[in-house]
């Protein structure tokens, strides 16, 4: 029955990226009653089909974009203007780049906490492919490091700062 339930509802097809349970890799066979994947490890894995069926199937294949997330720690005597400025020249660097899909960008001020100003970036890409999506982030960082570096900012690093008071 498991087999029947995989081959008329298609969570997946041969050749398709997907994760079953803790197992990572592409279909390679469906048969009636297991299912072959290669995993990112080059392994061969048989699931059985009613474990399948009874677990979250996701299917990177059926993807139509991809999501980057990007944290800046921004040290705590950063000037609002500073960070004002900042989130509007990332925001607008990042949708002038053709495969950034533009309505998706968000740069905001998140949060502050003991150690630094956090500004959070997202934003999402039509580009699924893993190895390639590898070289959008890397892309993209650069984009953001390189908007820092025009503007002399600096991101933090933890530590810790000590202050000596002299008499």
């Amino acid at each position: 029955m498991s087999g029947i339930a995989i081959v008329s509802d298609k969570p997946f097809t041969v050749g398709d990226f997907v994760k079953i349970a803790s197992y990572e890799g592409t279909v390679m066979e469906i048969k009636f009653r297991c299912t072959r994947i290669r995993t990112v490890e080059d392994t061969v894995v048989t699931i059985q089909n009613s474990t399948i069926t009874s677990s979250e199937v996701v299917n990177y294949s059926k993807m139509t974009k991809r999501r980057h997330d990007i944290v800046l720690n921004m040290p705590l005597e950063t000037k609002s203007i500073v960070l004002e400025k900042l989130t509007v020249m990332i925001k607008s660097v990042l949708e002038s780049d053709d495969d950034v899909i533009p309505d998706s960008v968000r740069v905001y001020f998140d949060n502050i906490n003991d150690e630094a100003v956090k500004i959070k970036i997202y934003m999402y890409t039509h580009i699924t492919n893993f190895d390639d999506f590898l070289e959008f982030k890397t892309k993209v960082n650069l984009l953001v490091i390189k908007a820092l570096e025009m503007e002399d900012i600096h991101i933090s690093y933890p530590g810790e700062n000590i202050y000596l008071h002299s008499k």
